[in-house]
Formats: C-alpha cells, sequence, structure tokens
C-alpha cells in the first residue's frame, strides 16, 4: 500500500504542470461527415497539443509560448491569447487548426499517415500596451473583447473589440447592454437579469490596487463595491451571494475545491492533499 501511495504522489508531481489547461473544441463539415478536433493549451509548460477524432495520440507542437497562462480563451473552435512583448505592443493571437486534409482518420487499415504538427501562434490584432494595462480576453455574444485598465493609474477599465484591433482602430465600448463581465483568470459574461444587485453594462473585478472585489459601470466611469465582503483577507461566510459564486468560476483551483475565492487563501483539497499536487 506504501508504495501505491509513493507512486500515486511522484506521478502527481511529475503531472501537476499539465492540469491547468484550456480547451477548445472544433467541428468542421467533411463531405457527409463531420470531424471533431479538441485543442489543449497546456498553460504551465507553455505548449499546445491537438486531437482529432479517430486519432490514437495527441500532437504535441514542437514550440513554446510563454505567456498562455491566464490569458488563453477558447473562440469560436479556437484558442486565442493575449501576451505583452518587450517592444511594448500588445499581440492578440490565434493558434489555427491544421487544415482538414491533416485532420481525417486513416481511411483503410495499413494507409501511410500524414504527419501532423501544431502551427504555429498567429497575430490578428495589436495595439500599444500605454493604450490597455493588464489586459484579458472575454467573449461577449459573438464577439472578442479585450478588458483592461487603462493606464497604471488603475482609474478606469477599458474595453476595446478584437475586432476594431484588427483594422488598426482603438475605439473603446462604451456599453455593452445589459451584460456584465466578470474578470479573472478565466473570463465570463452573464446577463443582468440574473443578478439584482448588479446592472448592466458593468464590469466585476478583483481590483489590482484596492484588492477588493469591485464593480465598474461602463457608462458612467463609477466603482463601487461588488459585494458584502473583503475578499483579500477572509472569505464570505457560507453560503455567500450568487456575484462570489460566479465570480469563483474564473478561478478553477478554488470552485474544484468547493471553496469561495479569497486571494489570501490557498486552496487545498480537504482529502487526500498530498496526492493531489498542484491540482
Amino acid at each position: 500500500m506504501f508504495g501505491f501511495y509513493s507512486w500515486i504522489y511522484t506521478i502527481s508531481q511529475l503531472t501537476h504542470k499539465v492540469r491547468k489547461v484550456c480547451a477548445a473544441v472544433d467541428v468542421a463539415a467533411d463531405g457527409d461527415r463531420g470531424i471533431v478536433t479538441v485543442t489543449l493549451a497546456l498553460e504551465k509548460i507553455g505548449r499546445v497539443a491537438f486531437a482529432a477524432a479517430g486519432d490514437g495520440d495527441w500532437t504535441i507542437s514542437d514550440w513554446k509560448e510563454t505567456q498562455l497562462e491566464n490569458n488563453t480563451l477558447s473562440f469560436q473552435g479556437k484558442l486565442h491569447f493575449v501576451s505583452s512583448r518587450e517592444d511594448g505592443v500588445i499581440h492578440v493571437s490565434v493558434i489555427d487548426l491544421p487544415p482538414l486534409s491533416r485532420r481525417r482518420p486513416l481511411e483503410v487499415e495499413g494507409e501511410e499517415s500524414v504527419e501532423k504538427t501544431v502551427p504555429r501562434p498567429r497575430t490578428i490584432a495589436t495595439c500599444s500596451s500605454e493604450e490597455i494595462y493588464m489586459p484579458s480576453l472575454v467573449e461577449l455574444g459573438s464577439e472578442l473583447m479585450l478588458v483592461g485598465y487603462n493606464d497604471r493609474s488603475l482609474s478606469r477599465i477599458l474595453v476595446l473589440r478584437v475586432a476594431d484591433l484588427e483594422m488598426d482602430m482603438t475605439v473603446p465600448v462604451v456599453s455593452i447592454g445589459d451584460h456584465v463581465l466578470f474578470i479573472g483568470a478565466r473570463s465570463l459574461c452573464v446577463s443582468s437579469g440574473s443578478l439584482p444587485s448588479i446592472g448592466g453594462n458593468s464590469i466585476v473585478l478583483f481590483h489590482a490596487g484596492e484588492n477588493y472585489l469591485v464593480q465598474y459601470h461602463l457608462g458612467t466611469g463609477s466603482w463601487s463595491p461588488a459585494c458584502d465582503g473583503h475578499l483579500m483577507l477572509r472569505p464570505p461566510l457560507r453560503p455567500g451571494s450568487l456575484i462570489h459564486h460566479i465570480f469563483t468560476c474564473c478561478y478553477r483551483q478554488f470552485w474544484n475545491k468547493g471553496l469561495i475565492f479569497c486571494s489570501k487563501t490557498e486552496p487545498e483539497w480537504w482529502a487526500m492533499k498530498r496526492y493531489r499536487y498542484g491540482a
């Protein structure tokens, strides 16, 4: 029994870096059938892998990307991420899928397989780091948005359409309708109808300077507390508000343990924690 637990612990230490992933699923029509392709961003090790239906193994990228962690989003079946470069330019990039000819399953036993590779990231939009600070990607309806602070003063929130940036236009979005954006390690978009305490056209995030959960109204530029409690010091009393639970969904290492987000808490499993290293 000791040998089994020792083996589990060793494996958990070796594999904890591949537990933090972002996945995208694409279904493409190919004649009279569909090809399902899953793409994974292995954020901790900076690699990307994909596999199509019928594949016997994953294809791992022969390149590394150091800025996948906390910046990767699945959008329209592809992985997108935002990265800040040393030249002061922010890049929004996409990882394209291989062509269908390289994703088809083998039709005949013994048929020669086609070499598969993961395409390198392709930059689709750029903007200056002086225009937006600490940016995150979020899906709003059928559009991809870039959300961040206006500058290092952290005084305002800026929302930009990636489609505008692709055309070299920096046009701040002044209204997101009756939606609320939750910005964190993963970003979410919800309807304000489900959140009576927060109106539409708002953004909820853990303020980088004030260290508490705030809501920012995009139309007026006003800040206010998003909920009761100070998530910097302690988690809220159970059961917590709906806002607490939605914001926690932005942080996998909390919700997968049934915990509410708190920046001072080191999320741990209640049972067998030493064998779940890094989960």
